[in-house]
């Protein structure tokens, strides 16, 4: 006809895309449409199997999602007679609580062609109370202490260190501690398919550097005392021959006679971090 109406024509089977256009042929009249300039999208229906990971645990981590087989254009979840609140294809939930538990309907299309289906999440309590203990703060040259509080067969310990490694002993010892060991140290604990974590942070403090060194000096010249840490805030303390005392980094005994021989004792002291040479 020559008027306005509508034409129903059946799309043959054609693989899915958004980039088709239609044309009109019509023999009587002679009569070839131009191609519109809209797109037209055309589907298939998806072959997909939805999922969840629960039962999670309170607090970890949970995610539902579509595992899909074949194209598809855009999901959509909703909770059982709610509003659609994600279009993610693997929605996440980052720490899990009770209120997130319940039945999940999600859509996938495939430009207008519609599966559906629904899962179940299930959350349960977290019994894990993970406490992660250390000796710090500890002094440089200390040894390094480190221990969970949970020691079942079944439960896996990992230890994640400041420098990104990690070490999956329950109790772990680095001796002669320094700086390099300063920092956050985070306890992860798994047991019965929930996880729980803790975190300590370490704290290696300076330990004072005396390094002496034996003195020989001629009768009568004068004796030189001296620390060698560069660090402020250290408290020194001199005893040596002859009831001799000094409260001072450096110091001088002039002129040294031979009461003056024999072994002098330093010892430093800084934020409860002690060395006695």
């Amino acid at each position: 006809g020559m008027y306005s109406g509508v034409c129903t024509a059946v799309i043959p089977s054609v693989p899915s895309s958004d980039a088709y256009k239609i044309r009109v042929v019509s023999t009587s009249p002679v009569y070839v449409s131009r191609p519109f300039n809209i797109n037209i999208a055309i589907g298939q229906t998806p072959v997909a199997a939805i999922y969840n990971t629960g039962p999670a645990c309170v607090g970890n981590f949970a995610q539902i999602g579509y595992s899909n087989f074949s194209h598809f254009s855009e999901v959509r979840w909703r909770r059982w007679g709610g509003p659609v609140f994600s279009k993610l294809q693997h929605h996440p939930f980052q720490h899990v609580q009770f209120s997130d538990s319940g039945l999940y309907v999600a859509e996938m299309q495939d430009y207008g062609c519609v599966i559906s289906d629904t899962t179940r999440l299930r959350i349960k309590p977290n019994p894990l109370v993970v406490n992660a203990i250390n000796n710090s703060p500890l002094c440089e040259g200390d040894t390094l202490q480190l221990q969970g509080n949970i020691d079942t067969a079944t439960a896996v310990n990992v230890w994640l260190k400041p420098d990104g490694d990690t070490d999956t002993l329950l109790k772990i010892a680095y001796a002669n501690a320094g700086k390099n060991n300063e920092g956050r140290y985070v306890l992860i604990t798994r047991l019965d398919g929930c996880v729980g974590f803790d975190t300590v942070d370490v704290v290696v403090k300076h330990k004072p550097v005396t390094a002496l060194e034996d003195i020989s000096i001629c009768f009568g010249d004068a004796l030189r005392l001296a620390g060698r840490d560069t660090v402020s805030g250290i408290s020194y303390s001199w005893t040596g021959p002859a009831g001799f005392t000094a409260n001072v980094k450096d110091t001088t005994i002039s002129p040294a006679y031979f009461t003056r021989k024999g072994s002098y004792v330093l010892t430093a002291i800084l934020n409860g971090c002690n060395t006695t040479d």
